[in-house]
Order: C-alpha cells, then sequence, then structure tokens
C-alpha cells in the first residue's frame, strides 16, 4: 500500500524490530500470525532500529552468559529454535547489530522498496525486505552465520 502526502491512514501500525534481536526472532511466528488477522488495507510500517552500535570489540563474557540465558528463555517462551553453538566462537562475536539494519537497508533498496517517514509519507510496505530479515535470522540464529566478518551468505 502507497500513502501519499496527501493522504493520511487512519491508523497505522507501526512495528519497530531489529534483524539482531533474539526476542523478534523469537516473536516472528506471533507477528506473523498478528499480521495475517489485521484488518484489510491497514498500513504497517517496519522500522529498523539497531540494538547496539558497530563494534569490532568482542562480548565481554557477561553479555554472552547473559544472552545465553535469554535464548533459552525465548525457546521455552516463544518455541523456537537456536544454534547454540553460536556462542562457541573464540573470541566472542561483537555486540553490533547495526550491520544487519544496514544489510536490511541495502537488500531493500535492491529490491526498490521505499522507507516509510513517520508523517505518512512515502509509506510503501512490501514482503520482499522482510523476507531478507527473515534470512538474516536464520542464518545468525540457526545457521550460525555472523556479521562480524561483515558477510552474510544465504542459501
Amino acid at each position: 500500500m502507497t500513502i501519499t502526502e496527501t493522504e493520511s491512514p487512519e491508523s497505522v501500525l507501526i512495528y519497530v524490530y531489529d534483524p539482531m534481536c533474539s526476542w523478534c526472532y523469537g516473536f516472528r511466528p506471533t507477528w506473523k500470525a498478528l499480521k495475517s488477522q489485521l484488518p484489510e488495507g491497514l498500513p504497517v510500517v517496519s522500522l529498523l532500529g539497531g540494538l547496539a552500535d558497530d563494534s569490532d570489540v568482542s562480548m565481554p563474557e557477561d553479555m554472552v552468559k547473559y544472552l545465553r540465558r535469554t535464548w533459552s528463555q525465548i525457546e521455552s517462551t516463544c518455541g523456537v529454535p537456536f544454534n547454540h553453538a553460536y556462542w562457541d566462537q573464540t573470541p566472542p562475536p561483537p555486540r553490533t547489530t547495526f550491520i544487519s539494519c544496514r544489510a536490511v537497508i541495502a537488500a531493500e533498496r535492491l529490491a526498490g522498496v521505499v522507507r516509510p517517514s513517520l508523517n505518512g509519507s512515502k509509506m510503501h510496505t512490501t514482503p520482499k525486505h522482510r523476507a531478507f530479515g527473515t534470512s538474516i535470522h536464520s542464518a545468525i540464529w540457526l545457521r550460525r552465520l555472523g556479521f562480524s566478518d561483515r558477510v552474510l551468505q544465504t542459501p
């Protein structure tokens, strides 16, 4: 759905996520189910929110332990699997999510997606960039690929 500056929808659902957010990954099935129940024509705007700045510094051990526990909590709460071997990397991966956000933006541009603005202009949604975000989730959390090398390999 495209909305021009002269049109103003009565309602807009804004979904803020980060491709490297393990909770976003965990609730992906819930989000998908919720979207299928939304009223037809309701604009849904997906906005990227970077959780962690760019960094080449490995995560401190206390952060690794915290995230390991978080993954277990997400698995039990949401019923999604994680590949816990991700945390066996030596040294631990850096705590950065901006790289994955830029990857989604690059994929959107290649797909011709127009990023939404908060004032309602140039709103355009498409499943293409969401599919790339899903690929990032699968690559990181299931296949143990990382952005620390600034490379994402997808099948």
